[in-house]
Parts: C-alpha cells; sequence; structure tokens
C-alpha cells in the first residue's frame, strides 16, 4: 500500500474520531518498516558474506600468495576480480536504493572538507581511469571548502558522478570543480564522453535507466546510480544541474547547502596507523583450532560462522607475518576459549546465529578490559549511529565484499601491526 494511502487512513481515521483504529495502523506502519529493516540487514550479510570468499581468495591467488600464476591465470583472476566487484557494486547500490525507498536513511550533520572528500573518491577511481587512458583533474580553492553536511553521503554522490563519468567516457578526462557558493559548496563533474540525449536527459534520474545516447552501445551496470544520486542529494537538500550535449561530454553540477551548524557532530580523530597491517580467523571443524606459529607470536583470535571467511583471513595473517591464530566457529565457542585466554587481538563477525558479535564483544570487555584490540567484520549494513557507537568499542571495522590486499592493509593498519620476523 502506497505511504500517501497510509496516511490518508490515519488522517481519516483521526477525523472519525477513531483513535485506536489510527493507531493500529501506525503500529503496522511501525511494525513493517522494522521488518524491512532487519531483512536488509540480513539479506546485506548474506549477500556479502559469499563475496568474502570469492574477492578474498581471488585477491589471495592476485597477490600469488598460493603460488606463482602464469599469464593466462593472471588474465584470469583479472576478469574474477573485475565481475566480482561489479556484482558488489550493485549490490550496495540495490541495498543504498531500498533504504532511501524505505526512508530509513538519516542525515548526520558534520563539517564536511568537499576537497578532502572529493580526493577520497577519486583515489577509489585513479585505477579503473589510469585503465581507459583518461585523466581525473581537480580544481579548488587552496584553503578548500567546507560545510556542514553528511559527508558519507556527499561522498556517495560524487562516487556515483565519478563512476559514471569514467563508464561513458572512452578518452580525455573527468574534471571536478569545487568552490564555496553562498552558504554551501559547489561541485561540478564533467567529463569529455558520449554525452546524452535531449530525450535521454528527461528520465536520466529515474530507475534501470541508462543515459547513454547510443541505446545499441549497452554500457556495464543496471542504471541505479543516478537515480541515487537524485535521492541522496533530495536527502541533504542539494540542487541537481545537468548540462551535455552528444558527443560533447556530460556536466553535472551539484549545489550543497550548509545545514545547521547546531545540529552538526564533530566526527572523531582517527587513530593514527602503527606500522603495517595484518590480520586473521579460522577454518572449520574444532570449536577453536589453533594454527602452528611460534609460541612467542602475538595471539589472534578470528569469530565467523563463515568457514570461508576464517580461512582467508588465516591465510592473510600467515602470509603477512607470524600470529598464533586461534579459530572458532560460533559466538559461544569464542566466549569458551575467552573464559580461559586473553588474545591479543579479536576479530568477530556481528552477525551470527544465537550468539552475535556485539555480545562475544562485551564479554571480551568484562573479562579483559581494554587488553584486547577488537576488529569487527560485517556484512550487516550500519548506520552512522551504529558506526560512531561501534567504533568506540573497536580497533577497526571491516566490511564484507571489501576484503582484498589493499582493503586489509588499510583497515588493519591501527588494529594488527605486522610483528617483525
Amino acid at each position: 500500500m502506497a505511504s500517501e494511502d497510509i496516511v490518508n487512513q490515519i488522517k481519516s481515521a483521526f477525523e472519525r474520531g477513531d483513535c485506536q483504529q489510527a493507531e493500529e495502523i501506525i503500529h503496522r506502519m511501525e511494525k513493517a518498516e522494522q521488518l524491512r529493516t532487519e531483512f536488509l540487514a540480513m539479506i546485506s550479510h548474506e549477500l556479502r558474506t559469499p563475496l568474502n570468499a570469492i574477492i578474498g581468495y581471488n585477491s589471495m591467488l592476485e597477490e600469488e600468495v598460493y603460488g606463482a600464476l602464469n599469464e593466462k591465470q593472471q588474465k584470469a583472476v583479472r576478469r574474477i576480480d573485475r565481475n566480482a566487484t561489479r556484482l558488489l557494486t550493485l549490490i550496495n547500490q540495490l541495498l543504498e536504493l531500498s533504504r532511501l525507498e524505505a526512508g530509513i536513511i538519516s542525515v548526520f550533520h558534520e563539517t564536511t572538507n568537499l576537497v578532502e572528500a572529493v580526493n577520497e573518491v577519486l583515489e577509489e577511481y585513479q585505477v579503473l581511469a589510469d585503465e581507459k587512458g583518461l585523466a581525473l583533474e581537480i580544481a579548488h580553492p587552496r584553503r578548500g571548502v567546507e560545510i556542514v553536511t553528511d559527508s558519507s553521503k556527499v561522498k556517495e554522490i560524487i562516487r556515483q558522478l565519478v563512476s559514471n563519468a569514467i563508464k561513458f567516457t572512452n578518452q580525455g578526462s573527468i574534471h571536478i570543480e569545487i568552490r564555496p557558493q553562498d552558504s554551501g559548496g559547489l561541485i561540478r563533474v564533467s567529463d569529455t564522453g558520449v554525452g546524452i540525449g535531449l530525450k535521454q536527459r528527461e528520465a536520466i534520474f529515474d530507475l534501470f535507466h541508462q543515459g547513454d545516447a547510443y541505446p545499441h552501445r549497452r554500457q556495464e551496470g543496471a542504471g541505479l546510480g543516478l537515480a541515487i544520486v537524485h535521492r541522496l542529494a533530495r536527502l541533504l537538500g542539494a540542487s541537481i544541474n545537468l548540462e551535455s550535449k552528444p558527443e560533447h561530454g556530460t556536466t553535472f553540477t551539484i549545489l550543497f547547502p550548509s545545514l545547521s551548524e547546531s545540529a552538526a557532530h564533530p566526527a572523531p580523530e582517527p587513530e593514527k596507523p602503527s606500522d603495517t597491517p595484518a590480520w586473521a580467523v579460522s577454518s572449520a571443524a574444532a570449536p577453536v583450532t589453533p594454527c602452528h606459529v611460534p609460541v612467542e607470536a602475538p595471539s589472534v583470535l578470528i569469530v565467523d560462522d563463515d568457514p570461508y571467511t576464517v580461512e582467508i583471513l588465516a591465510d592473510y595473517l600467515e602470509h603477512r607475518g607470524h600470529y598464533k591464530v586461534q579459530k572458532a566457529y560460533s559466538g559461544l565457542h569464542a566466549m569458551i576459549y575467552l573464559a580461559e585466554h586473553r588474545p591479543d587481538y579479536l576479530v568477530v563477525d556481528l552477525l551470527m546465529p544465537q550468539i552475535n558479535g556485539e555480545r562475544v564483544i562485551q564479554y571480551c570487555h568484562e573479562l579483559w578490559g581494554d587488553k584486547v584490540s577488537i576488529t569487527v567484520i560485517t556484512g550487516k549494513e550500519l548506520s552512522r549511529e551504529e558506526t560512531r557507537e561501534l567504533e568506540t568499542k573497536v580497533a577497526a571495522i571491516i566490511r564484507k565484499g571489501d576484503i582484498n590486499q589493499s582493503n586489509l592493509a588499510a583497515a588493519l593498519a591501527a588494529a594488527i601491526p605486522l610483528p617483525a620476523r
């Protein structure tokens, strides 16, 4: 039932003086929203867990952890990585869109440097641009541009626009301009790509629409990126302007207002990374299984009900450094181990049956305080508030589907430093 119909039913019930019926309708709405939120959390975990295994193992193959690859094998693993990344992008887009459509995404106000946000996104896409021979250019005031807004949503908007620009540009460049505008900030993303025809422009922000000026030249993607941009911009009160001409490129201009300073929440200072990273986890069989490593090595307890995730993390740690890795395949087995042993590091999945990761973290804190460095790995879609709260309890958060060599290195740098051999 459409939300407008539900609102009319509630209004009608109040007008008739039937408060009980109005309360029942509201209760059903709240229950439906709760179920939808739980479903999104469950499905994101279930989809990202197998992708975690695919991307993780492929990354290990690409780095030749399991032995040298010939030229054909290297080509094959690159293709696996490309297609697994495409699948992960599609899953993330669908989940983001579902959350936006459900109205369960809140806006977090914080001081945001637009130049830093754009540079962070460009780093993610530099390799892809290099592969196509495209230049990524940025122009901005030397002092930067700061506004109060939701930085994660701004970055997602830029991410979708840059990805789209690279996809539809075969030669030339993608140019991003940032400058202050009134009390907000302006970001302009221009490309030298195929452009968008007038007819396509009218539906460019619709779901499942691709703006290719040539319909027979289908590009990768499901046409969700610009629909997400439109909805996120609306959520932030931003305006979007589109200029394009077939064969002469496209320019998207986003004007972000600066939200209320009084509602701004300062972002916590990030911990400074120590040395290089590394981390661990399990296989399957015994509740808690040690790996064969020197006794003096730092100990890591890895807890996940998915044995593939455990194997990938264990292989990564064994390849990058000497660790005494303990493997647990449920929250219960982890708590039994923690009752008698204090690991130096704990890596734990949040979503596990019966005893979940949050309970394991709480139990570890009760027993060992801050003597154990904790890293969370999760396929659950965390809200900004959940992330902030979790960051006060753990050293790092890794998202399933993001497990590859570079992401592990970056995320675990502050959590599990690589020991000297």
